[in-house]
């Protein structure tokens, strides 16, 4: 009897594995399909946002006209391209930037396209991790683990830090260098951080900008109002701002 009930026992074991096997297959055949359709929606759901944008800059008169605030005297440009720098001007020459340091503000540096439409879409859609070639390592701003190849956004408390990203470039092309300040959500244990989400339009609150003013590069606020970028030179930094 003992030896039938091993018997039955082996048989019924050696049969329930492959039978666990292919649900534990299907099981991973059901998520494989499911993250796939969900990349499947959130690209469709990109490219119609894009499609909504491009319909929206074609009613703008993109290059904008610039304007240049200095001392309350406005001077006018034909388009912002005529104030950008060119990317061999800007890395081994990038001045000091010359706000102090702000534990309510996260920063991030980027290079911008030059004709002001990359700008234009972030101040409008944020910044989005779909575009963003970095992936979370374990350095999330909220702590929490991630799956593995989560795209993200490195953000730093350091300025100093964002505009070194910003202006590390050898192309000769021009382009618009710009220092995104960001509402801060996170301490300040570290320097750097990763966003594994779309960064809304409601957490960039300023964008400073490296532009080229008679003949100089100068750190100042661009903002956007109508058809015009509007650029207004800050002062120069004090001793003790850092």
């Amino acid at each position: 009897m003992k030896k039938f009930f091993s018997v039955f026992l082996m048989v019924f074991l050696l049969g329930a594995a492959p039978c666990a096997q292919a649900q534990k297959w299907q099981g991973i055949k059901k998520l494989f399909s499911a993250q796939k359709a969900k990349l499947s929606i959130v690209a469709a759901q990109n490219k119609a946002k894009e499609a909504v944008f491009r319909a929206w800059a074609k009613t703008r008169s993109v290059p904008y006209i610039a304007q240049v605030v200095i001392g309350g005297e406005v001077h006018h440009y034909a388009s912002l391209s005529s104030l950008l720098p060119k990317g061999n001007e800007v890395s081994p020459h990038v001045p000091s930037f010359p706000l102090p340091d702000n534990r309510k503000e996260m920063y991030r540096g980027m290079r911008l396209g030059a004709d002001g439409k990359d700008l234009l879409y972030i101040l409008k859609n944020g910044l989005e991790t779909s575009k963003s070639h970095y992936y979370e390592d374990g350095m999330s701003y909220d702590e929490k683990i991630y799956p593995s190849c989560t795209k993200a956004i490195y953000v730093t408390t350091d300025p100093e830090l964002a505009v070194f990203y910003m202006a590390k470039t050898q192309n000769s092309a021009a382009y618009l260098p710009v220092l995104l300040h960001l509402k801060s959500v996170v301490g300040t244990k570290d320097v750097a951080y990763s966003i594994p989400h779309d960064i809304p339009p409601s957490w960039i609150y300023r964008v400073s900008a490296l532009l080229k003013i008679d003949g100089r590069l100068t750190w100042g606020e661009l903002k956007v109002k109508d058809d015009t970028f509007v650029f207004i030179p800050y002062p120069p930094a004090k001793p003790g701002n850092k």
